[in-house]
């Protein structure tokens, strides 16, 4: 069996497991659910970056004798997990402010951002947001930080599938902890799309903070570079209380609403939480074709409530599984979080059918990939997409036994039951290890930058 992290340019891999699990086709998470497959002895065939067929794995070895093989017994395949809302450095930041609210977290955190980050420092919490990603089976995230171009380049060297951008937000009128003055910001951005940087594996975004801390002209500029480089707006949406009197006092509005006046709320928008979205907005978010980022550890962490998911889904609405930064969130499992935002439906709604498995393996995947603007090449595990693939191991005690292979995923399952790892058809994680990383190493540095951010901050 190899084990290689490299792949042939041209030699097929076969990649295979007890069971194979894949959203269907379908222009939406919802219907890519109800065509869902689970094949029993499925395997992948992988050339270079592709998916080139799915089937039985004695099928695959026979269609394609020279290949090479990865079997994986008494496991199940998925394609790699989406995070369609993080701050990824905010690694740095885990644990030291739980048990506050949203306003408090954030009188908190910005002052501590303004005193610790530097490109260095965010390269480094990067570094660990990232392997903690894939340990738990998330190949690409959707990211919203400061020094964009710094987490860029540690995606580039992990070989991690990364969705970001600049930030335009102008909550007054001097540099920001980027040293990026607000006048300069919307300059900065475009010139930054007009190129992309180096997206690596993933690809451009413009993110507009939030309707509090992102002026009505920025809020438009935003909207104006989403549609002048089709790249996906991502934007902080009726998170919490406090935010939605702020919104109403300043514009006389609702915050989804003082979004949608200003450009905001398209098909190419990603709104994050949406804990306080109204009828009226989930209608408007409906008919526009925007993807709500539903993160509900963040959001009951910081007591900002629970989002009416199960109206959204009801409503026809894209809704994707994000995790927050882990300062609120305190992880990066999206399959975590999945299974919060399903009981949290459930029980909110009466309705123990709302998010079942199929459905939530939808939303981890090609939700993500529809909020990205990837839905024809993310998510799925068919011929003609790329070849993101995880392996879950169902034989431990707390799956066993296995009566449905999904349903075990999300009700039964642990971040640890992740093996092995392909990103773009190369090998990522090995037995639960990330290739190419010393994490020994990386937790002592990863401490040394705790010690100085602790001496920035009473606690």
């Amino acid at each position: 069996m190899a084990t290689g992290s490299s792949r042939s340019d041209s030699n097929p891999t076969i990649i295979s497991g007890a069971w194979l699990a894949s959203p269907g086709l379908g222009p939406t998470a919802s219907e890519a659910a109800a065509g869902h497959s689970i094949i029993a002895e499925g395997a992948v065939v992988v050339v270079d970056s592709t998916i080139i067929d799915v089937g039985d794995r004695h099928e695959m070895a026979r269609r394609y004798p020279d290949a090479v093989t990865h079997h994986r017994p008494s496991s199940l395949l998925i394609p790699g997990m989406i995070n369609a809302h993080a701050h990824l450095p905010m690694t740095m930041f885990r644990g030291l402010v739980d048990d506050i609210d949203l306003s408090a977290f954030l009188a908190t955190v910005i002052p501590l951002e303004d005193a610790v980050l530097t490109a260095e420092t965010v390269s480094l919490a990067t570094e660990l947001a990232l392997v903690e990603s894939f340990l738990a089976g998330v190949t690409s995230t959707l990211d919203m930080y400061f020094f964009h171009d710094a987490i860029f380049d540690v995606a580039r060297r992990l070989g991690f599938r990364l969705f970001a951008g600049p930030i335009l937000i102008d909550p007054f009128p001097g540099p920001l902890v980027d040293g990026v003055v607000a006048a300069d910001r919307v300059d900065r951005a475009t010139d930054w799309l007009s190129g992309r940087g180096d997206a690596g594996l993933g690809g451009g975004v413009v993110h507009a903070h939030s309707g509090y801390l992102t002026s009505p002209q920025m809020l438009e500029a935003a909207a104006e570079l989403s549609d002048q480089f089709g790249v996906p707006l991502h934007v902080h949406a009726a998170e919490s209380a406090d935010e939605v009197a702020q919104i109403r006092e300043r514009f006389d509005a609702s915050p989804i609403e003082h979004l949608a006046r200003h450009g905001c709320v398209s098909g190419r928008s990603v709104l994050a939480h949406c804990v306080h979205a109204t009828a009226s907005e989930i209608e408007l978010i409906a008919e526009a074709g925007a993807t709500v980022s539903h993160c509900p550890a963040s959001n009951l962490g910081l007591a900002s409530g629970v989002a009416p998911i199960p109206e959204m889904v009801r409503r026809g609405v894209n809704v994707a599984i994000g995790t927050d930064g882990p300062a609120s969130s305190n992880n990066l499992d999206v399959r975590a979080a999945g299974r919060l935002a399903a009981l949290l439906s459930k029980g909110t709604s009466g309705d123990a059918t709302v998010l079942a498995a199929d459905d939530l393996l939808a939303r981890c995947t090609v939700g993500g990939a529809l909020a990205v603007g990837r839905g024809t090449d993310l998510g799925r595990l068919l011929p003609g997409y790329r070849a993101d693939v995880v392996v879950v191991d169902l034989s431990g005690p707390h799956h066993l036994p296995v009566h449905e292979p999904v349903g075990s995923l999300f009700s039964c399952g642990q971040g640890s039951d992740v093996t092995d790892v392909w990103v773009d058809g190369i090998q990522r994680v090995r037995d639960r290890q990330v290739v190419g990383v010393d994490m020994p190493a990386l937790a002592d540095r990863v401490s040394e930058l705790g010690m100085h951010v602790r001496t920035k901050v009473a606690i």
